[in-house]
């Protein structure tokens, strides 16, 4: 079944991504749609201690304004005409992220105070499907816009599909295959993508809240 497929995935990432510290996602939300595993890449274990324990407990609207500011030095009108709000709910969102030590002001502009560096250094997304090849191909294709690099997993029965290898190579996305022993192939690398400084900063935000949220988190 399916939710085996990801699971066998799941328990050999590195075989993928190599050695390292990673953080794994599963059925985590990629714009409109959900990623079966998406994955953060760390260049070394984050020292999470040393974080401002608020990003855990930070609201979708507080990580969104945060990722702004991650990406650019904006002022406040700036803020609020990117994020569709009321410039006074800006103003008090980042009043807030202020006093909690996540935002600094500099010359009538706001940036992060440090914790940015912990933020993962590479970001994957992996969409894995039985038999609908073209459709995990879509997905993952569409996945391109928010993360580094995109995959398709699949059975080790599509070895033999050219149409589907490709596919991949012209929409410049990895290819893994699972046999029925469970051993996860990369026959195609992924290649990177050209993902806009801002989604890419807010999926990161949005990981990092979570991986500090989660109790038990996916750490391997």
């Amino acid at each position: 079944m399916e939710h085996q497929l990801v699971a066998v995935l799941r328990e050999q990432l590195h075989e993928v991504f190599g050695t390292g510290y990673i953080f794994a996602q599963r059925e985590c939300p990629l714009g409109a749609r959900i990623a079966d595993i998406a994955v953060c890449s760390f260049n070394e274990k984050p020292a999470v201690g040393g974080l401002p324990r608020a990003i855990a407990r930070l609201s979708a609207m507080d990580a969104h304004l945060l990722a702004e500011i991650v990406g650019f030095r904006y002022t406040a009108a700036q803020l609020a005409a990117r994020s569709f709000v009321p410039l006074s709910t800006v103003e008090s969102k980042v009043a807030s992220l202020i006093r909690l030590g996540l935002v600094e002001r500099i010359h009538g502009r706001f940036a992060p105070t440090g914790w940015e560096a912990h933020l993962p250094a590479a970001l994957y997304a992996i969409e894995a499907k039985l038999s609908d090849w073209r459709g995990a191909v879509a997905q993952a294709a569409y996945y391109r816009q928010f993360v580094d690099k995109s995959y398709v997993a699949l059975p080790e029965k599509f070895q033999s599909s050219s149409a589907l290898f490709r596919e991949c190579r012209r929409l410049r996305l990895g290819l893994i295959l699972v046999s029925t022993s469970g051993a996860v192939r990369t026959c195609i690398p992924a290649r990177s993508s050209r993902v806009a400084a801002t989604w890419r900063a807010a999926f990161a935000v949005f990981s990092l809240r979570r991986f500090m949220s989660e109790t038990g988190h996916e750490a391997i």
